[in-house]
């Protein structure tokens, strides 16, 4: 084994407190192999909303998927503070009516990236885990950005405010039997990702699935230079681009969020600091018209604005992290096409 895998390993368990730490080659990664684990034909899996590739896993091995999220985060101009919070009378009435034998767990996103961002609670958090515990169903925490949910519970939850963000996240991981990490989010890696786990049972188990679709269980198809840049970006710390906003002066889901800014799919309208801009893709046209919706429809909170991987960390005089003045609204519109979206100008 590299030396690279024992140092991410340890770093992991300092962090986050998972004792088995099995690298993958991106967090969907995490989600197939745990999937593949957990669920059956016949399955429930509630959560709150879903994320594209996790819901898709879990549909593929049989299971179908329930959203127990809190109404406020479907109303993007709602200015509850923690509008990814789960909705525990719907998930106790999902275990009544389905039965605990038929949730191999729950999935908690913090925060919650299709609600635009939006954070969990640790209060909710900790109502979760008694809920399972009492049910004999797993918790299991997407920690992609959970180091931004951290820094929303200081800044928001009252009791919070005087722990560190990596005091916090670390209680959020100490609520939840597993977790899958996608190292490119909080960690700024390039590539890479993690299953954190605590039963041994399990982690032999998921060891040999990684072998089979990931590469081996020490390395998870990463060349020893991937492991070894996912460990020093694994330290939790907001970034400046976490700390302002993103682009001022554009509709987004409220309240404020600064890790990417939100734009309203009904006025398709950017900014010219806008670096890349992201929507739901084909995945979801069968929900929206299930929904009655149009097909290929986004929501109004669908859309964002990333800064490149390459210029962080930030610096004062980003474009994307200082203040700038409100958009020409006719300098750039959005315009989609079947599974694409791209900035155009103009004319």
């Amino acid at each position: 084994m590299s030396r690279s895998f024992y140092r991410l390993r340890d770093t992991v368990r300092v962090y986050y407190g998972y004792e088995h730490v099995i690298p993958v080659h991106q967090g969907r990664g995490a989600e197939n192999v745990l999937s593949r684990c957990l669920i059956r034909p016949g399955h429930r899996i509630p959560g709150n909303m879903y994320f594209t590739t996790t819901r898709a896993h879990q549909e593929l091995n049989g299971g179908t998927f329930h959203d127990v999220i809190v109404d406020e985060a479907h109303d993007p101009a709602d200015e509850s503070p923690f509008k990814g919070n789960v909705d525990i009378t719907k998930l106790a009435g999902l275990i009544r009516e389905a039965g605990a034998d038929t949730i191999p767990y729950v999935c908690a996103g913090a925060p919650v990236n299709m609600a635009g961002g939006q954070p969990l609670s640790m209060e909710c958090l900790a109502r979760v885990r008694e809920l399972t515990l009492r049910h004999g169903i797993k918790a299991i925490l997407d920690a992609a950005r959970a180091v931004e949910n951290a820094y929303f519970v200081t800044s928001r939850e009252p009791g919070w405010s005087g722990r560190s963000i990596a005091g916090i996240l670390r209680a959020m991981c100490d609520l939840a039997d597993d977790a899958t990490m996608s190292a490119k989010k909080d960690s700024f890696a390039d590539i890479g990702g993690w299953l954190g786990l605590r039963d041994d049972r399990l982690a032999e188990q998921a060891r040999v699935l990684v072998v089979l679709y990931e590469g081996m269980h020490t390395y998870g198809g990463m060349a020893g230079r991937g492991v070894w840049g996912r460990i020093f970006r694994v330290r939790p710390s907001p970034s400046l681009i976490s700390r302002r906003q993103v682009c001022a002066g554009l509709p987004r889901a409220r309240p404020p969020l600064f890790p990417v800014g939100r734009i309203d799919q009904r006025r398709r309208r950017w900014s010219t600091d806008g670096r890349g801009v992201g929507q739901r893709g084909r995945a979801f046209q069968r929900e929206l018209t299930e929904a009655g919706g149009q097909p290929g429809v986004s929501t109004p909170h669908a859309g964002g604005c990333a800064r490149p991987r390459r210029s962080a960390p930030a610096s004062p005089q980003d474009p994307l992290t200082r203040t700038s003045a409100p958009p020409n609204p006719a300098a750039f519109t959005l315009r989609t096409g079947p599974g694409r979206s791209r900035l155009v100008k103009d004319r």
